[in-house]
Order: structure tokens, then sequence, then C-alpha cells
């Protein structure tokens, strides 16, 4: 009797434990030692319904490390996994317990400090900023460093995507200034953001790399004109998108009347059709949006990745496609975090061609 009863009190034990590791999985970046993004939205969500509550003030801060593509690509993923651990590190050691952290993309960051306003982040900003040019995991003539971009409630917004995207505007102009900056948002800031966004993704600086997205882009632009079918345009299309965002799956929608039609889809590495589950509540919450988005979905999980059995989050790009205030399609992009995340360059060459899509499903 005594040993049945200790049998089922080690199992609840063992599922304890494994719901709270699960728990963990689902909360910490485990590279960074930071919140992951969903994580920390929510924290976020709660927060600011404190500030609200006490009239307090709160910022937010953006921050993305400098040419990390080149980093990578000069001194390899491995390097630019140490240079992530380090700046995780840096970002802990230089807050409050009361504040958060978080990975937000691949190699950006969000900070919430609560009771802050933006004098004082501007200066926590600094203090990060300065604490990772300080590092040296490079060498001493090629120091690692930070852009950053500052907003605070209720002075710059008054929603967490509000104050986010002043922030990152903010990140941006640091950015274009130069870069290894902290930038607090100013009115001025969205008009210059918007002017950058145009180019970001289809010119990169690399001959190779922008020769390769304009072609791609003509030869989108060339399908209008093509005698082709439907059907054969769209196979194009998506062929496109997947070389050039390296997603390893991709999805056209046909949609009328806020119904799914009819669903194109592809997989990297197979040429023909191929089928699509799709996040029936992703795509209704899209469905009357006028702007797309880019995050990782980590609500889902398709399956356990093989090596260690943690869940395979996917990173998803969405992006309706409008006509006179109505959806008609939807472009839909996702890759395993084990493989990549998307980032805004990806996004954006997906909405620079989305036009098109447009008028190929007609």
């Amino acid at each position: 009797m005594i040993f049945k009863k200790l049998k089922r009190l080690t199992s609840m034990l063992s599922l304890m434990i494994d719901n709270l590791n699960i728990k963990k999985l689902s909360s910490v970046d485990e590279l960074t030692g930071v919140y992951l993004r969903k994580y920390i939205e929510d924290k976020f969500s709660a927060q600011l319904i404190h500030t609200r509550q006490s009239s307090g003030r709160l910022s937010v801060i953006m921050c993305d490390i400098d040419k990390f593509k080149s980093i990578n690509d000069r001194y390899g993923h491995r390097k630019g996994d140490e240079i992530l651990k380090l700046i995780g590190y840096h970002l802990n050691m230089n807050l409050r317990e009361t504040d958060l952290v978080g990975r937000y993309g691949g190699e950006e960051f969000i900070i919430v400090l609560p009771n802050t306003g933006d004098e004082e982040a501007y200066v926590v900003s600094e203090k990060i900023r300065k604490a990772i040019e300080g590092s040296t995991p490079l060498n001493d003539d090629e120091p690692v460093t930070l852009s950053l971009g500052v907003a605070t409630y209720p002075d710059h917004g008054l929603t967490e995507e509000e104050l986010i995207e002043k922030a990152d505007q903010a990140l941006y102009h640091s950015k274009n200034a130069g870069r290894n900056k902290t930038t607090l948002w100013n009115a001025h800031i969205g008009e210059e953001r918007s002017r950058f966004d145009k180019l970001a993704g289809i010119l990169t600086g690399n001959i190779s790399n922008d020769t390769r997205n304009i072609q791609a882009m003509v030869d989108v632009l060339e399908l209008l004109r093509s005698p082709s079918s439907k059907d054969d345009k769209i196979f194009s299309v998506l062929t496109t998108l997947i070389d050039i965002t390296q997603a390893t799956n991709g999805a056209i929608l046909e949609i009328e009347n806020g119904e799914v039609r009819h669903v194109y889809a592809r997989e990297k590495g197979y040429d023909d059709w191929q089928a699509m589950e799709l996040d029936m509540d992703l795509i209704s919450r899209y469905m009357d949006r006028d702007a797309g988005d880019y995050f990782i979905n980590w609500s889902k999980v398709a399956e356990l990745n093989s090596l260690g059995g943690k869940p395979n989050w996917k990173s998803i790009i969405i992006m309706p496609l409008r006509e006179n205030q109505k959806t008609k399609g939807m472009i839909l992009l996702s890759v395993p975090i084990s493989i990549k995340e998307f980032d805004f360059s990806a996004f954006n060459f997906v909405d620079s061609i989305s036009g098109v899509v447009m008028k190929i499903i007609g």
C-alpha cells in the first residue's frame, strides 16, 4: 500500500518537474539567458496595465547588434552564438531585478523599464551600450556594438504596439546615424524610418545579394506580362519567396468574403505543390489588418526537435493582400527557428512584392 502511494507520488513529482522544464523552455532563451518574445510580451502587457493604473511612467528600449550578419559571414555562426550569449549576459548584469529583457528577434532585444522616464532610460541605454562596446569578443580593433532606441509611456505612446514601434524607429535612426548610438524617439524620426524601410532587405551593400534581390524583383514583375497560367505564376512567386527569405514552407491563399477559397503551397526541396497545414486562428487574426508582420509563433508547436526533444517553434511571415479595404489573399512563410529566424529585411522583401502578388491572384 505504502509502495503504491510512493509510486504515485513519484509520478506526480516527475510530472511537475516536466511541466516546470517545459515552462522554463517556453520563457527563457537558452542561448542568451533572457526571456523569449512571447513571455516578455505578456509581462510587458501586464506591466503597462499596472503603469496606467498608477499613473506612472515606463520606458522601452529596442536594441540590435550592429553588422551581425557580417560577423556571422566572416567568423561563422558559432562565434555569432558566442556574441549573442555575451550580449545576454551584459543585458542581465546592467539591469535591475524589476526590469524585463527579452530576445525579440535574431539579434534584436527588447528591454522594459518600469517606473522609468525617458532621461533615465537614456542613461540605462548608454550604460548597456558602453558595456558592450568595452567587451572584445572579436579583437581590439573590431568591437561589437549595439544600436538602441528608446520610447516612453505616456509621452511617446499609450499601447505596447505604439511604444515598440516608436522605440524601433529610434533604433533605426541610430543605425542610420552611424550605429553604436542611443536615440530617444521624437516626431521627426517616424518619417525618416519610413524612407529607410523601403530599401531594407533589397539593398544590403553586398553586391552579390543586392543583384540577386533586384533580379528576383524584376522576375516577379515580369510575371505580370507573362502568358503563363495563374498557377504557374504563383508557383514561380513562391519559388522566389522561399529562395530569398530562406523559408522552408510557403503558401499563397486566395480569400473571398473572409473565407479561404484556395491554397497554393510549396515546400523547399520539392518541385511540385505540397500540402501545408494552416493555422486558421492566425489567419483570422490578420484577415482584416492592413499590414503584415513577422514573429515566432510560440503558441503553435508542430513537432519536437530531434536534437534534445525541444519544441520546434516556427518563425512566421504573414502578409495580407488587400484591395479596396478587403483582403483578397494572404502570403504565409515559415521556417523552424532551429534553422533561422526571419528578420525585418526578409519581411520587407515580401512586403515589396506583395502588390504584384495581389495582381497575379486577381
